[in-house]
């Protein structure tokens, strides 16, 4: 498996936790269809490559239904994104710009 495959299918591993995080520290360990519904937007994204910034990670509807859902841990949530795309998004950008 070439690096960037491997980045990628990280980056796949990596909405798998970010769904768990959330599920654990926004909707206090019980699983959610919202969160589901973001992981899958997260993997098109992913698929059909990783030309997006944090911010439209931030604009995704599934997000915004996330927060919407727990105003009171939107923090969290932002955190956890941010999170996301530095450690998986981010070092893909890298590797295509280089």
């Amino acid at each position: 498996m070439t690096d960037t495959k491997q980045l990628y299918q990280n980056a796949i591993d990596g909405v798998r936790t970010l769904q768990r995080q959330i599920d654990q520290t926004v909707y206090d360990g019980e699983q959610s269809f919202t969160v589901f519904q973001l992981g899958n937007e997260l993997i098109s994204l992913c698929l059909d490559g990783v030309d997006f910034t944090l911010t439209s990670l931030y604009m995704l509807q599934s997000f915004n239904d996330v927060c919407l859902e727990h105003p009171d841990k939107e923090a969290k949530a932002r955190a956890l994104i941010e999170d996301f795309y530095n450690s998986y998004i981010k070092p893909i950008q890298s590797k295509n710009e280089g």
